[in-house]
Parts: C-alpha cells; structure tokens; sequence
C-alpha cells in the first residue's frame, strides 16, 4: 500500500480514537471503515473514502462506493454518510435480519440510528415477523443493536407483511413501525388482503393479533370493501 495512503488511514483512525476519547468508546468499540483510497482534514475533521468502501459495526455491514466521515463533535455526533450504486446493508444478529439498499445512508453511532434515502428497499425478519418495505426514506432507530423503530416515508412507499399463508400489502403516505408493540401506524393508507380492501386516514394494524383500527373523517372515514381484482394486482 502507497505510504500517502497508509498516512490518511491513520488520520483517519486518530479521528475515530478523539472521538472515542470524547463520547465513550463503547458507542464506537468495534467500529471498523475500510476503502481504496482515503483523505482527511485534521482542522475540519472531515474524511473522504472512495472505492469499495465496507463499515463493521456491532454486526452491521456497510459496503459502498463514496464515505464522508464528519467527526466535528462540537457541531454535531459522527456521521459517516456512505452511498453507492447502491448502498447495502446487512445485519445478522440475535435471530434478527435486516437487508437494505438505497442510494444513500447516513450511520450516527452514538445516536443509534441509520437514515436511508432514495429509491430505499429493506427486507426485515425475525422470529416473530417478517416484512419488505420499499420507500424513497427510511430512518431505521436502533436498540440494543436491534430494530426497534422504522419511521417510513416518500412515495412511492409499499409494506408488506409476510403471513404464513399469504401477503398483506400496504400503500401509505408515511408508516412508522414499532417493534415492541408489533404495531405499525398507516397514515393516508390501504391495506389489501387479497380480495379485501381496508382504507382511512389512519390505521392501526397488529402483526401479533392482526386487528387492524381505523379512524378518518368525511370521505376519509373507514372504508372496507370487497374488491374481485385487488388479489390480481398484488405482487408475487
């Protein structure tokens, strides 16, 4: 390896050991980023990555083309903006899976956090459920170095809820998940299963009961109905 490179490798990591030092190391213990070639400024502490860059962290894994580290503690906590054609995310832990890709993500280790933007895909399984979510943003809260929290939004935005014998489709305007509760809360949603529709401004569905409420007003109120063609456009 050319020694320019070693030299901004090792700025790098004396970025990441400050910001140890000030936040506590166990928020960035493990915490691992890797490329082709890297550059950094020690006054904005700012660093560059560019070519097969791949982050570890507490069972995630980063891999994209471009990385921008912001290290500034007194403005903001780290961030490492990644993108990529696309970016990809895996974590495999504790009998949880979560992939995604999108365009763009933004990690905030101390703050436990991912944001995905643009044309955002995310496949997520566990012992208890398993969904697909397909959105233009996705800000994925993490606890414990789990999913605890999806906020969903940017149209188009498809849910779907993986049954043991079928598929629930949901179309919404924004969606959060919770993961404690096993709920999801729809908003400007439709939720289609198979040959029946259920539509409102607001929906509350359970994956743990499958209850699904409702509330909206006017020509958004509660609506079910039974719809012959809606099995025939949900996809495979």
């Amino acid at each position: 390896m050319p020694s320019k490179i070693i030299t901004h490798i090792s700025s790098i990591l004396l970025v990441l050991i400050f910001t140890n030092v000030l936040q506590g190391a166990n928020l960035y213990e493990g915490l691992d980023i890797h490329a082709d070639q890297a550059t950094t400024n020690l006054i904005t502490s700012v660093s560059r990555l560019s070519g097969h860059v791949e982050l570890k962290h507490f069972g995630k894994v980063i891999t994209g083309d471009n990385a921008e580290v912001q290290s500034n503690l007194e403005q903001q906590s780290q961030r490492f903006i990644i993108s990529g054609s696309p970016v990809k995310f895996v974590q495999n832990i504790k009998q949880s899976t979560m992939n995604a890709e999108a365009g763009q993500l933004i990690y905030e280790p101390s703050k436990e956090r991912i944001t995905f933007e643009e044309k955002v895909s995310i496949f997520h399984k566990t012992a208890e459920t398993q969904f697909q979510v397909s959105a233009s943003e996705v800000q994925v809260q993490f606890y414990l170095e789990q999913p605890s929290k999806l906020d969903i939004s940017g149209k188009p935005l498809l849910f779907s809820h993986e049954l043991s014998t079928r598929k629930i489709q949901i179309e919404a305007d924004k969606i959060s998940w919770d993961a404690s509760s096993e709920t999801v809360v729809l908003y400007l949603a439709k939720v289609l299963d198979e040959q029946v529709v259920f539509s409102a401004d607001e929906i509350i569905y359970n994956f743990n009961t499958g209850e699904i409420s409702a509330v909206g007003e006017g020509e958004s109120r509660p609506s079910y109905r039974f719809d012959p063609s809606a099995k025939k456009q949900q996809s495979p």
